[in-house]
């Protein structure tokens, strides 16, 4: 391995290690979906690292993207995270397990839809930049045939922003690692500010 990736490995598990610093570990849970995972911080009714896996095949659609909708996520307890916590909020319902990558299964599709697997984003960083990662992670899974990928919301103080009725914290920024197990030059971390 590269002297350089090993830094970059270094660095990217610190800031992971930052993301779950002052979390509440009372208040997380584990949500297990069929296609991806959840660690789950209810004190600020926020997903703390999201992770999930890409091959070639689940990226074949076999299912339409109809309006599923948002909803919240009946496992978690109250008050829980509702679509209408984002209204006029100036916030995006920004998906870190994306649906794309789950068009192979409109059941697949439909988890990713779950407000746990919600973060609010900027409209920017939503359909701009993060949008492109979503791209990049799918490219490197149909080159090599699977990705592995961890996003985790950044909180740089407890002085947390809240938005809605039922206080949904908004990330001050997000870190998101993506893989490909074996192939070294096929890591890409980012860590991009909510803005």
């Amino acid at each position: 391995m590269r002297r350089d990736l090993r830094w970059l490995i270094f660095i990217a598990s610190v800031l992971f290690v930052a993301a779950l610093v002052g979390a509440n570990a009372q208040a997380q849970t584990r949500l297990h979906n069929s296609t991806y995972d959840v660690v789950y911080d209810a004190g600020i009714n926020s997903p703390r690292e999201v992770r999930w896996v890409i091959t070639p095949a689940m990226l074949i659609p076999r299912a339409k993207r109809v309006n599923i909708g948002f909803r919240s996520d009946t496992r978690l307890p109250r008050p829980r995270v509702l679509d209408s916590d984002f209204k006029r909020s100036g916030y995006q319902r920004g998906h870190l397990c994306p649906a794309a990558d789950r068009v192979y299964s409109l059941e697949a599709m439909r988890e990713t839809f779950l407000l746990s697997n919600i973060s609010p984003q900027s409209p920017k960083l939503n359909m701009g930049l993060w949008k492109t990662t979503e791209i990049i992670s799918r490219g490197l899974a149909t080159k090599y045939g699977r990705c592995s990928v961890t996003v985790a919301p950044l909180f740089f103080d407890l002085n947390y922003k809240f938005i809605g009725k039922n206080r949904v914290a908004v990330p001050d920024a997000f870190f998101k690692v993506s893989w490909c197990p074996g192939r070294t030059e096929s890591v890409k971390i980012w860590c991009i500010e909510n803005k």
